[in-house]
């Protein structure tokens, strides 16, 4: 007789990883990590750190994608990287929105890719297409965005592999068999700075994947634009190059400016008109004709 066992829930929590609970990579160890690191490492630590992607999520983006998300950014179609070479001025002052299916948890959500990962990622295609390894050629579009030396897409062994030495040849010290530089310690780095600086714990979670209830999927409108802003806010405190918030502009903001500007030239205008007809009140003559014509 086959007996079914009831499910028992175990409590959940972080208590059994101690490793949660140790130090915070820092924004100045990760500026020594990409400095020792090729250009598909250095692509892979700005794209987590900037925008919590995992690494399950990261080898899973094909090339297709990446170019429609980069034209929608910049309203065009990029067709072939070389479309999006061409684009790369236009990129450097927008933050691209991707759309990710995380498929440990089932679940549908965006994230950003800020223009200092957006110049590194640009530079990882360039190699794949003029660099001295032909097996890296792009020929298909619909094929990962990461890649081994030999052209198969990339896998979890050689990023975790690939970020130790690179940690361990920028002097990193390792705790037992603990990397504190993991690919993992990204998305902590992000999550963390985020409520750390500017105490958004819904975006952080949101922007990492992280499944939000259902009561929440509900009564919460996800807005694209107000999710940019709020990441934008963010962005100064994670930034690995130092971007600061001002240099990056979305075309909504662009066009505020614009408008704004209007505005202000449009004020200038009525300011110097009104003062215009101050002075003719004020003067003799005017006002001499202005009284013959009130009391006529």
């Amino acid at each position: 007789m086959d007996i079914t066992l009831p499910r028992i829930r175990q409590p959940t929590g972080d208590i059994c990883l101690e490793q949660n609970y140790r130090r915070l990579i820092t924004t100045k160890e990760i500026r020594t990590l990409v400095s020792m690191a090729p250009l598909r490492e250095k692509a892979l630590i700005y794209l987590m750190a900037l925008s919590s992607m995992a690494q399950a999520e990261a080898k899973r983006i094909i090339i297709r994608k990446f170019l429609d998300s980069a034209g929608n950014a910049i309203g065009r179609e990029l067709n072939t990287v070389e479309d999006l070479f061409e684009a790369e001025d236009d990129l450097m002052a927008e933050i691209i929105t991707l759309d990710i299916v995380r498929k440990k948890v089932n679940s549908r959500y965006m994230t950003f890719i800020p223009l200092e990962a957006t110049k590194e990622i640009i530079n990882y295609l360039k190699e794949r297409m003029y660099g001295r390894n032909e097996k890296i050629r792009i020929r298909d579009y619909d094929r990962a965005f990461f890649v081994k030396r030999n052209g198969e897409d990339i896998d979890r062994d050689v990023i975790v592999t690939n970020f130790r030495r690179i940690g361990l040849e920028a002097g990193f010290k390792k705790n037992g068999a603990y990397s504190f530089w993991r690919a993992h310690a990204l998305r902590k780095y992000f999550i963390s700075t985020i409520i750390n600086k500017i105490g958004d714990k819904v975006l952080a979670d949101f922007l990492a994947g992280h499944k939000i209830s259902d009561v929440d999927r509900v009564y919460w409108y996800m807005d694209p634009e107000d999710l940019k802003r709020r990441y934008m806010k963010a962005l100064p405190y994670l930034s690995i190059d130092g971007v600061e918030v001002r240099t990056i502009e979305d075309r909504d903001y662009r066009r505020l400016r614009e408008v704004e500007k209007i505005y202000n030239q449009m004020k200038d205008e009525i300011r110097k008109t009104k003062k215009l007809i101050q002075l003719f009140k004020d003067h003799p003559e005017f006002k001499g004709l202005l009284s013959k014509r009130t009391s006529s």
